[in-house]
């Protein structure tokens, strides 16, 4: 590498020193706070909202630096410019955003991202920062991959001990569990999956293909010795961790990927890529199947000895390629760019290898996925070898989610409906009723987000460094070649990931990307702009930014400490039950965020444990007038429906209830509760149908008949709906899975059954009271259906002779209320 040179009077800073520091400190930090997951649940907030004050911090300092040194005569320049347009276009989607609390996440987050774009772009043009900073990036990485093999090894305390000082500020956040760092490991049944940090397989395979390239390139690159060998030392352990993650999309992206970068090399370079890598995968595999093995033993009962074991196959087998490698490097390299010199000159030369390594790529694939060559890798990572295709449930429901997405941006086309629009509303537009917060695909999610506008500024912004970049890469030396393209491989390879999965959700990652971006443009050889520099934009651009960093930085603060009052509110609830000293910080966090939904949430539950026990009217109010503040923002959020409906409820107000969770179906019509695993979960079909089925039942009892029909009608217009969707799962592809269980509960079939067979319709109701009933003759709920399933086909002269003496041996009473049904007269 050679530095560039720089502004005239420019020397290597304070200034310079202090924002390195602060993105290598960044750099440590943020992997281990579960990659700065924006998962828009308040368990992941807190880090996250260190990481945006943290780096307003950081770009306060960047704008005063600017005040000395920016000027509007590169491309770069306008590029920065241009990345204030990503936090812009969130911010205008604030007015449709599906979610406010989500999207002002989202705006907050993007100023994470401008900030580390804009110190790639300027301070990675001095040669000592870029060589720093690169370093920093791979050797966090690397910590990584070493965490994840830690947690393979079954040292789950460590994983804990190792990171716990990092993380005592978020004692409710989702990284540790007794004393362990959370799900490193995923168990599915396909196999256990390492997950390392990041709690999510799929993208630590993102990360891993960067990373496997990047080690590759440094040590291809690199004239150091020592250099060469950390890089081969890492390569074993990235490839085995890359196979354990079992992600089927990063296969497929490795070869592409691989494709790609290789025609940006030199003829001898990418043999020397094929080599390193073929002679890594073929030492990879050979002990793929016992490190497996040796880390499913470990995940069933820790063993020293065995985990020994493991640890020593696995520093051996890396210390065996790195003395290949050193060897190759020392001894090949040299003479292979010597003997291919002639030949690099040939404009066609760079295009010969990578079409070769296609066509042997192609075969190379139908052997170890058609043929008994899948047999050298462990079962869990054979099948999941012969399980890609585009006809397996994972490939029909991601197909599924983006049509989905393409729904949503079809009613906010312009400027989307803001951050966490797909978490926010992806229920109303969702083709079947799977469960997904993320849309697994960043293009799809960022329509959704900010419409085709911002859309197309961040395709800009990403065309225009992406054209610059392979320009300059052209018509530059080796060493300004070599400056810039391990940024670009880590932005190429996560973002083509991040097409599959959601990467990008993760700010680490996408901070990560954005640093790269900065630092691929921060060597590019441009022409300056000189007559478009007027010298009021030296002062214009800095002002801006620092008044933005600026509130960013009280901004995030303000919301930090909100959640830092709500955290000691559910402290102080959980060792004192004391109602009044919880309320104090739980207004604390309501007054610096009044509408965040979970405040809001823990406080309206508060109110209504009061209003239960006193009967204080003012409790009631007080938790109702929050409420409709906060659903004026968060309309879609279930939690707040549902404390809604409770509110209804309390109250007897059932009419008002009813026409409430009436209006909730058009944006929820797959809803199966807030927990469908919990047996007391309600739906809002089966909350409809038996608050339509009462209320009838009363209006018949007082002999307003219009009102009953009325009701009733509804209950099977409802019942009707649902009874559409459900075909809607009929005609899913066999080999996609439905998601939730969806379809009539013993609830709605007794509500419907009832309504039936009042008004003389025996059959239907028999029909239908039939998909109510269950095995547990324990279970009232379904003595009940019985008793109406058993008088309606009585009505009907037959009768369900193992069914009726089943019944009649769970309670002695059951003949009676039978009779009681048959012989009863409902006057219609």
């Amino acid at each position: 590498m050679v530095e560039k040179k720089t502004m005239p009077g420019e020397k290597f800073t304070a200034w310079q020193w202090g924002l390195i520091g602060s993105v290598v400190l960044f750099l440590f930090w943020a992997p281990f706070q579960v990659g700065l997951f924006n998962g828009n649940t308040i368990n992941y907030e807190s880090p996250i909202y260190t990481a945006v004050c943290w780096m307003s911090i950081t770009l306060v300092v960047l704008a005063g630096y600017f005040f000395k040194i920016w000027r509007l005569e590169e491309q770069k320049d306008w590029l920065s410019l241009l990345v204030l347009g990503l936090p812009l276009t969130y911010f205008i989607s604030l007015s449709s955003a599906g979610s406010s609390y989500y999207a002002m996440n989202m705006v907050y987050i993007q100023f994470v991202y401008v900030a580390l774009f804009l110190f790639g772009a300027y301070v990675l043009k001095h040669r000592a920062a870029n060589r720093i900073i690169q370093s920093v990036v791979l050797i966090t990485g690397y910590l990584v991959v070493w965490y994840g093999m830690i947690a393979w090894f079954g040292h789950a305390k460590l994983t804990g001990s190792l990171v716990s000082w990092l993380v005592q500020g978020f004692p409710y956040g989702p990284i540790l569990t007794d004393g362990s760092y959370n799900q490193t490991i995923w168990v599915q049944a396909i196999g256990h999956r390492l997950s390392s940090v990041f709690q999510y397989p799929n993208t630590y395979a993102g990360l891993l293909i960067a990373l496997m390239f990047c080690a590759v390139f440094m040590l291809v690159k690199s004239q150091k010795w020592y250099v060469k060998a950390l890089n081969a030392f890492m390569l074993v352990p990235i490839i085995i961790s890359f196979f354990l993650t079992l992600s089927r999309g990063a296969i497929v992206l490795v070869p592409i990927a691989f494709l790609f970068f290789m025609f940006f090399q030199k003829p001898y370079r990418q043999i020397l890529w094929v080599v390193h890598l073929g002679i890594a995968f073929v030492i990879s595999l050979a002990f793929l199947g016992n490190l497996t093995d040796t880390g499913l033993k470990l995940q069933e009962q820790f063993s020293s000895s065995l985990a020994a074991k493991g640890w020593l196959t696995l520093l051996g087998v890396s210390l065996l390629y790195t003395v290949v490698a050193v060897l190759i490097e020392r001894f090949i390299a040299p003479w292979l760019e010597k003997k291919l010199e002639g030949f690099t000159q040939k404009k066609w030369s760079h295009f010969a290898l990578p079409v070769a390594a296609i066509i042997i790529g192609g075969i190379a694939a139908y052997v170890f996925i058609f043929t008994s060559a899948k047999n050298i890798f462990p079962e869990s990572i054979k099948s999941r070898l012969e399980s890609i295709n585009f006809q397996q449930h994972s490939a029909l429901e991601r197909v599924t989610f983006y049509k989905d997405a393409m729904k949503l941006l079809g009613d906010y086309p312009a400027f989307g409906a803001g951050g966490g629009a797909w978490a926010a509303l992806y229920e109303k537009y969702q083709h079947n009723p799977y469960t997904s917060r993320q849309a697994h695909n960043f293009a799809m999610q960022y329509l959704a987000e900010t419409g085709i506008v911002g859309f197309l500024i961040l395709v800009a912004f990403l065309a225009l460094i992406l054209y610059f970049f392979i320009r300059s890469y052209i018509r530059s030396n080796d060493e300004q070649r070599n400056s810039g393209f391990l940024y670009f491989m880590i932005a190429v390879a996560l973002f083509a990931h991040s097409m599959l999965d959601f990467d990008l959700s993760y700010v680490y990652l996408s901070g990560l990307v954005f640093l790269c971006l900065g630092g691929m443009i921060a060597n590019t050889s441009t022409p300056e702009i000189k007559k478009l520099n007027h010298p009021s934009m030296q002062y214009i651009y800095p002002s801006v930014v620092g008044v933005l960093a600026v509130v960013m930085v009280f901004v995030s603060f303000n919301s930090l400490t909100a959640n830092a009052s709500y955290k000691t509110a559910n402290r102080v609830l959980d060792e004192t039950k004391n109602y009044n000293e919880t309320v104090v910080h739980l207004d604390k966090a309501l007054s610096k965020r009044p509408t965040h939904p979970d405040y809001a949430r823990m406080k309206i539950t508060l109110l209504r444990s009061a209003f239960q026990q006193t009967q204080d009217e003012g409790f009631y109010n007080e938790g109702q007038q929050l409420l409709d503040k906060v659903l004026k923002k968060e309309a879609h959020n279930r939690i707040l429906i549902e404390l809604q409906i409770l509110q209804y409820e309390m109250k007897g107000m059932y009419d008002e209830a009813l026409q409430f969770a009436r209006a909730q179906l058009a944006d929820r019509p797959w809803d199966t509760g807030l927990d469908p695993d919990d047996p007391k979960n309600i739906t809002l079909y089966e909350r409809i149908m038996m608050w339509d089925h009462d209320l009838g039942e009363k209006a018949r009892k007082e002999q307003d008949t219009q009102n009953m029909n009325a009701y009733w009608d509804d209950a099977l217009a409802v019942y009707g709906k649902l009874q559409e969707q459900v075909k809607i799962l009929e005609s899913l592809p066999e080999e996609q899975n439905q998601g939730r269980a969806f379809g009539v509960t013993p609830k709605m079939a007794l509500a419907i059954g009832q309504i039936h067979f009042k008004r003389g319709d025996y059959a239907a109701a028999s029909e239908t009271l039939k998909l109510g009933i269950t095995q547990d003759y324990n279970n009232e709920e379904n003595r009940i259906v019985i008793r109406w399933y058993l008088a309606s086909l009585l009505k009907q002269n037959t009768n369900d002779q193992a069914l009726h003496d089943a019944l009649i041996g769970a309670g002695p009473n059951e003949q009676q209320m039978i009779d009681e049904l048959v012989n009863t007269n409902f006057g219609l």
